[in-house]
């Protein structure tokens, strides 16, 4: 579905106004939210979508990291604040891999452009030594990575050239339509962050203007960050490609050339910032030292000012990575933050979900409802009283006991498809029928396929061919702990 990018005032200033004045009447109430709906119920005038549930961030724990984008909006929106910025002055700026949608273990853009490079390689015998094309055609991550941003651009110059935009625009959202990630399962667009979708709408409904500012190809994101975070085309700035002016069949056409124009990272960053947006932002969200110069110019400025970094730090969920990670490098970062007064985001502890979850059909809330005590595998049945038992979360993470370790980890469903991702596992050990029922168990997981839940109740996990290789009984999530 298509997210609405728009800045529509929910309150112009007058309605602004008198908010200020009813509240500071109410020194007990400290939510913005909470103040929203009450001049709302007050003076009839429409609430914001996220003051209706006097939490605007759900998805955020509570915590040092939520407290401070609340109250920095709180401040820069109220006119009695002292820090108050009109509209025009509210811009934000926000990285997107590893910001806006999860980057391991490689930039997303290097799999569309890789895809390219092996379907054009044959006609091109050249690339295979010449770099960066021969370490993306051997599949050499380590010096795909070093290539970075440049390379990638490369690569897309190289095999992108001559198309109009039009054209790639339309084979980059042909490629998000079904291209899954390899360790999630997941279409790259699902890999969106939840918190930060929330946090998007959220300043847009406080009247904020969101600009992506990515290293990575402005045509590529163009194609899809209206509809997956609400953010037109025009509020994306990138790295790109050199393109012409060219009339083909009659028609003006943008035709995009095989050279280099930008590169929007790193000091590149405020520089694009300047040239395309060309004010200063008040807020600033990175997560690797990429990201560093834009936060350090952001919040450099006069006036008020919030710069973010997302720390992650949550394996099971999605990756934990920082100083000596190839792809989102965060070094310095870490360790200026607290001098330059940057706010760390921690994945695991300040989100209580990463990625958006799709509303389930019947069957699959059946699926989520329950807790699953596993009655065989692959035709034989359990030992006495064992824990094997296998949980279910909404935010597609899976965990439970093996028979004698306990496990967790995360899986992709759709519809009757089901798979299963690397799992963690505690390495305790216990007595051997319940070490071989554990290997045999976490083997028979790793070859799941499909799933279905019969009449009865029964839960049966299939492989491809639809081979049942372990049944599970329900119980109630409450009987489970």
């Amino acid at each position: 579905m298509k997210r609405d990018g728009s800045n529509s005032k929910v309150l112009d200033m007058n309605g602004r106004n008198t908010l200020a004045a009813l509240t500071r009447k109410l020194p007990a109430v400290e939510s913005t939210a909470f103040k929203a709906a009450l001049l709302a119920s007050t003076i009839g005038v429409a609430a914001p979508a996220w003051a209706a549930s006097a939490d605007p961030l759900p998805s955020w724990n509570s915590g040092a990291a939520k407290d401070s984008i609340i109250e920095f909006v709180d401040n820069v929106t109220d006119p009695e604040s002292g820090q108050y910025l009109p509209p025009a002055k509210r811009i934000a700026t926000f990285d997107n891999d590893g910001t806006l949608w999860s980057e391991k273990p490689l930039y997303f853009q290097f799999y569309f452009a890789l895809d390219r490079l092996k379907a054009m390689a044959p006609e091109h015998p050249e690339w295979q030594t010449t770099e960066p094309f021969a370490s993306y055609l051997a599949g050499d991550v380590d010096k795909m990575v070093a290539h970075g941003e440049e390379g990638v651009l490369k690569v897309v110059a190289a095999t992108h050239a001559g198309q109009t935009t039009e054209e790639f625009r339309q084979a980059a959202e042909q490629w998000l339509k079904t291209a899954r990630h390899g360790s999630t399962g997941k279409l790259f667009t699902e890999m969106a962050f939840q918190p930060m979708l929330e946090l998007l709408d959220y300043l847009r409904e406080s009247d904020f203007k969101t600009f992506i500012v990515s290293g990575g190809g402005v045509d590529f994101i163009r194609s899809f960050a209206e509809e997956v975070y609400g953010i037109p085309p025009y509020q994306v700035v990138g790295s790109s490609i050199k393109a012409t002016y060219e009339v083909r069949d009659g028609k003006p056409v943008m035709v995009k050339q095989p050279e280099i124009a930008f590169v929007d990272d790193k000091e590149g960053k405020p520089v694009g910032i300047h040239q395309y947006i060309g004010a200063r932002p008040v807020l600033a969200f990175g997560n690797s030292d990429g990201d560093y110069q834009m936060l350090d110019w952001v919040t450099s400025g006069e006036g008020p000012s919030l710069g973010l970094l997302l720390h992650h730090t949550d394996p099971l969920r999605e990756w934990s990575y920082d100083r000596k990670s190839l792809v989102g490098t965060l070094d310095r970062g870490l360790d200026d933050a607290g001098e330059k007064g940057w706010v760390l985001v921690d994945m695991k502890q300040d989100w209580n979900s990463v990625y958006p979850v799709k509303p389930a059909d019947p069957a699959q809330a059946q699926l989520f409802d329950h807790s699953w005590q596993i009655e065989y595998i692959e035709g034989r049945g359990v030992v006495d009283n064992s824990p094997a038992a296998i949980d279910f979360a909404l935010d597609a993470r899976v965990a439970g006991n093996s028979s004698c370790n306990s496990f967790s980890g995360q899986y992709s469903i759709e519809g009757g498809d089901l798979s299963f991702g690397q799992l963690v596992s505690t390495r305790r050990a216990c007595i051997d029928s319940l070490m071989d029922q554990e290997n045999r168990f976490l083997d028979a997981l790793g070859r799941v396929q499909q799933w279905h839940i019969s009449p009865e109740g029964w839960l049966f996990l299939m492989d491809e061919t639809g081979y049942v290789i372990m049944r599970a009984s329900a119980l109630s999530k409450e009987a489970s702990e």
